[in-house]
């Protein structure tokens, strides 16, 4: 069985992350950065492994 492409996370993405989380809670929205990490690590990191 073949192993799994890993998914790394650049410095960049992670510093950018932190950004959209302290905007949406400086909105009072900290709800929209939960969907979004939901978003992340349901569709797109599982797609990413499966289509690198």
């Amino acid at each position: 069985m073949a192993k799994k492409p890993v998914v790394k996370f650049t410095s960049n993405f992670e510093r950018n992350l932190e950004g959209i989380e302290l905007f949406l809670t400086e909105v009072e929205l900290p709800q929209a950065f939960d969907g979004l990490l939901d978003e992340l690590l349901e569709t797109v990191i599982p797609n990413l492994q499966r289509f690198p």
